[in-house]
Order: structure tokens, then C-alpha cells, then sequence
């Protein structure tokens, strides 16, 4: 049994496995979820955490939508959508989860969107608009979440800031210098 589930961790839950990140997402959103019910006296209830566990998830339609877009460069992403595009969607989800730390440039997941929705948490606990306020803290937490991840995994949060171009001193674009 020890070894079946070692495997289990193993082949799934390790570092770079497709359920790791996104277990984890789940049992953070839970406590959090828990925090924010105490805190801000979100309803404890089945409705608001099955809304808010949603909204930890949902933000990553982000990076299907920025495969097409912003990351059209990267040559996983190309790969993704030539999986996509042959139908192979098991192959496209597996793979896109195992690199999808190298799938920056993500239209929502940078420092501006995490700004956008901190400030409408902040205005939703103001004015007590539970849903809201469970749909942004769900979005928040997820955020918060990878940022810590790509600390953890990469070393750095670099890939939050890529909205920032900056020029430097010999004229190249470089905006990968932020918190390097």
C-alpha cells in the first residue's frame, strides 16, 4: 500500500506532475476560503465555496486564450495548439500542465491584473457584495497562489511583469529584469 501510494505521489503530485499544482490549488482555495469566512464574514456555506473554489480555477482559461495570443512565440505553446488543432486534446491538457510555468506572457496573470483584482476585493469587502467578494478572493487567492509557486519553482516572479517593456542602455527590449 505505502509503495502504491509513493507511486501515486510519484507519477501525479511531484514537482512538474499534471495534479500537483492544481491540488494544491485546492486545498489552499479551501482554507483560504475558510480565512476569508472568518474574516470578512463571508457565508460559510456549500453556494459561496463551490463559487469560490471555481474562481481559483477559471482564471486559467487565461492561458488557453494566450496560447492563440501572447504566447504564439513559445515553442511549447506551439506544440499545445498543434496538439489542439489534431484533436489530441488528452496530449494538449498533459503537456500543458507539465510546462505550463514556461507559458508567460498570460493576458491576466501579471502584475496589472493582480492589481485589478485586488482592487475589487478590497472594494467588495467594503461594501459587503459576498459574491463578489467570494468570485475576486477566489482570483486573488489563485494569484497569490502562483506567485508563490514561481518563487518556489522558478526562483523568481519575473513573468508578472512582462507588460513592462524597458529599453536598455544598448537598446534592447528587456523586461525580464524585475525581481530577477
Amino acid at each position: 500500500m505505502k509503495n502504491m501510494l509513493k507511486q501515486i505521489y510519484i507519477k501525479y503530485f511531484s514537482k512538474n506532475k499534471p495534479l500537483r499544482h492544481y491540488s494544491q490549488h485546492m486545498l489552499v482555495g479551501f482554507l483560504v476560503y475558510l480565512i476569508f469566512s472568518f474574516l470578512v464574514g463571508l457565508p460559510f456555506n456549500f453556494f459561496y465555496f463551490s463559487i469560490f473554489i471555481l474562481s481559483t480555477y477559471i482564471i486559467d482559461l487565461d492561458s488557453i486564450v494566450s496560447l492563440f495570443t501572447s504566447c504564439k512565440h513559445i515553442p511549447e505553446a506551439q506544440e499545445i495548439v498543434r496538439s489542439l488543432k489534431a484533436g489530441q486534446i488528452g496530449k494538449a491538457s498533459a503537456y500543458g500542465i507539465t510546462v505550463h510555468k514556461k507559458l508567460n506572457k498570460l493576458l491576466l496573470h501579471n502584475i496589472l491584473g493582480l492589481i485589478l483584482v485586488l482592487f475589487i476585493l478590497f472594494n467588495s469587502v467594503s461594501t459587503k457584495n459576498y459574491f463578489v467578494l467570494t468570485v475576486s478572493g477566489g482570483v486573488f487567492t489563485h494569484f497569490v497562489f502562483d506567485i508563490l509557486d514561481d518563487i518556489y519553482q522558478l526562483g523568481h516572479i519575473k513573468n508578472w511583469f512582462w507588460i513592462f517593456k524597458n529599453t536598455t542602455a544598448k537598446g534592447k527590449e528587456d523586461g525580464q529584469h524585475l525581481f530577477a
